[in-house]
Parts: structure tokens; sequence; C-alpha cells
């Protein structure tokens, strides 16, 4: 697994979105939702392969590796 930057938007060079296990749908409406609607647009129009991951998924994928 390689670890490269943390990034404060989500640009077509993103690879993965780590995304609160505290969702709510008032995120809509804040900058964490357009992250995640920014992602998913990304992805459905084949301009990117962004993975959108709960931190939980995250956590789990870097212990699987060895990282944490």
């Amino acid at each position: 697994m390689k670890l490269d930057k943390v990034e404060s938007g989500v640009t077509l060079r993103t690879n993965y979105l780590v995304i609160g296990d505290l969702v709510s749908r008032d995120w809509k409406f804040s900058a964490f939702g357009r992250k995640i609607e920014k992602a998913i647009e990304y992805r459905d129009n084949g301009k990117s392969d962004v993975a959108i991951l709960s931190e939980q998924m995250w956590v789990e994928s870097l212990r699987t590796h060895g990282v944490v």
C-alpha cells in the first residue's frame, strides 16, 4: 500500500476519500458533503477511480497492510 499526501479537497488525482463514521444528511449542505458529491461525480463520469471509504474501513485497511 502506497501512502501519499492528505489534500484539503477532491481533485481528479484523488485516490481515496475517507469520510467519518458519523454521517449526517445535513452534511450535504457543508464542505464535507460537497467533497463527497464531487468524488461521486468524478467516479460516475469515469474521470476518476476515487474510492470512498468510511473512516473505519480505512483504518482496517491500514492495519491489514501493516501500516498501523
